[in-house]
């Protein structure tokens, strides 16, 4: 199941969304989300061309939907920067923590908005 406020039509998730999901995100929580799109997009800047076929979402309460359009390469190095941040997961927790408290209206914002924010 897609969640409720992609704005992706034709994404197929590869992760189901489910209700326990969905309280976590009223409560305050983030999600990702993955999927392969049914039509594909070519972007080509400069001498570059990019074939995306998949989406890379992000959410949190303070951003909103943050959505990247990616390719099998961009996939590879992701999946080569996440084995090595795995490892730090596994060293103990810094003493230098900074905690930080924040609001939560419980509305997603709109993935162009968010988009917008990060540019």
């Amino acid at each position: 199941m897609k969640p409720p406020f992609c704005i992706i039509e034709d994404c197929r998730p590869v992760r189901s969304f489910d209700d326990v999901q969905r309280l976590h995100i009223e409560a305050g929580g983030s999600f990702i989300c993955a999927g392969v799109m049914g039509t594909g997009e070519v972007w080509v800047i400069g001498e570059c061309e990019h074939e995306n076929r998949f989406c890379l979402c992000f959410y949190t309460p303070c951003k909103g939907w943050v959505r990247f359009l990616v390719n099998g390469v961009d996939l590879e190095i992701i999946f080569g920067l996440v084995r090595r941040l795995k490892k730090y997961g596994k060293a103990a927790k810094p003493d230098n923590v900074v905690r930080r408290q924040g609001e939560h209206g419980g509305e997603a914002v709109a993935a162009d908005t968010a988009a917008q924010d990060i540019r």
